[in-house]
């Protein structure tokens, strides 16, 4: 028996020597807006209620089921959602290897709604999940630890390179889930190099995500400061929203318990939130058609 992926979950969309000249819609600036908010609601609650009782898969379906009541749903673009210079480097990723579907759409760190089953345990806090702490990186033939890896994205950043990171991750500092696999691909010009991680045990947690937006931040590469101002524009207050967050909360989402949460169990969330998703259409669907109002 041999083992089979259906495709490669991109998670960072790194680049050097591409120019970022638009920023993200407007429709994305308000939906990165949204979630900042949601997040640091549920941070705030959670803390002043001084219980850690609530896990984040509850406290997070309670922010997605009031966004259904509202009739909050944002559409996400075909090919993921994106600044129009990373949406074009997918649209012909997605284009060229169609009839392998290996790439089928956009980076997840671009998601920042309901993230699919992988990149959930990406971009969400922490999930009581037991985490690992090793992962082999293919393109140099070596296993890494979590600290190994922020520090190869680091050097990236260095080297010139730039890429996005979802605020999910770095605004609360308990950051990173990773379960199977992250592909981080890195753009020289019309160069790629996929560096592909894949997790040898289940999943890791570590605090060093921070880091690595300090240093896209801290950055003198002029081309890593344009693509910052295309990710989170300045004007939009989501930088100093996601400082202030990350001041009130150091620790993030603190777990209290290590439940494994695997694969299928993920599926049968998400399934759950999509039959609540139908049930709510449905009945807004039925007050519009009986008493003329859908709210």
């Amino acid at each position: 028996m041999k083992p089979v992926v259906s495709d490669f979950d991109c998670f960072l969309l790194g680049s050097r020597g591409v120019k970022y000249k638009n920023p993200i819609p407007n429709d994305q600036i308000e939906l990165l807006r949204w979630s900042v908010a949601n997040i640091g609601e549920v941070l705030d609650v959670r803390a002043a209620s001084n219980s850690k009782k609530e896990s984040w898969i509850d406290a997070l379906f309670k922010v997605l089921k009031s966004a259904a009541l509202k009739g909050y749903y944002p559409k996400t673009p075909k090919c993921g959602n994106g600044d129009p210079k990373s949406y074009e480097i997918i649209e012909v990723a997605v284009s060229r290897l169609h009839e392998t579907g290996c790439v089928r759409h956009g980076a997840e760190c671009f998601n920042c709604f309901f993230p699919q089953v992988y990149w959930f345990l990406f971009v969400v806090f922490n999930l009581e999940v037991k985490i690992d702490d090793e992962f082999l990186v293919i393109s140099d033939g070596k296993k890494v630890n979590v600290q190994e890896l922020q520090d190869i994205l680091v050097t990236k950043i260095e080297e010139g390179f730039t890429f996005p990171i979802n605020p999910k991750g770095f605004a609360t500092i308990n950051s990173i889930f990773i379960l199977t696999r992250i592909v981080i691909c890195f753009f020289i010009i019309d160069i790629v190099l996929f560096i592909t991680i894949f997790s040898l045990k289940r999943v890791l947690c570590d605090p060093g995500w921070r880091n690595v937006y300090n240093a896209l931040l801290a950055s003198k590469k002029g081309n890593v400061q344009d693509s910052i101002n295309c990710w989170l524009q300045p004007g939009t207050r989501l930088r100093e929203d996601i400082d202030a967050m990350s001041a009130r909360h150091p620790l993030g989402f603190e777990a209290t318990n290590e439940t494994t949460v695997g694969k299928e169990s993920m599926a049968e969330i998400l399934d759950d939130f999509e039959r609540y998703l139908k049930i709510q259409r449905a009945w807004m669907k039925l007050r519009l058609c009986y008493f003329g109002f859908d709210s």
